[in-house]
């Protein structure tokens, strides 16, 4: 499996998001905001890239009908410090339409498993 580099675009990867009043990125972490639609889910990552260099692997992908789960390793490297972070991570995604209706982020794949309903 190769890495992912997301975007440093606001317009770049974002055909597959679903229309604007239903497609939701979130982040189950305690202080985390929900995004919705390709405008609010742009600001997200550009505010990202404003801070780390970015690099998602991903170790696992599955398909499970009208999601898919993500197990990956995300690497960071903040701009200003140059600190390094890997940590595995997880992330389902929600389809309708062949497009990304939701996509929530997990911090361990272990979340990620039980809220698509899996064991390992």
């Amino acid at each position: 499996m190769r890495s992912l580099r997301l975007p440093r675009s606001r317009t770049r990867g974002r055909s597959s998001i679903r229309a604007q009043r239903t497609t939701k990125y979130r982040s189950r972490r305690p202080d985390a905001a929900v995004y919705r639609g390709r405008a609010d889910i742009g600001k997200f990552w550009d505010e990202w890239h404003e801070l780390w260099n970015l690099e998602i692997e991903p170790s696992e992908i599955r398909d499970l009908g009208d999601a898919v789960l993500v197990r990956a390793v995300l690497r960071t490297q903040g701009k200003s410090s140059g600190v390094e972070v890997e940590r595995s991570i997880g992330y389902v995604f929600q389809f309708e339409d062949g497009l990304v209706r939701r996509a929530t982020a997990y911090m361990t794949p272990q979340e990620a498993l039980k809220a698509a309903g899996l064991r390992e």
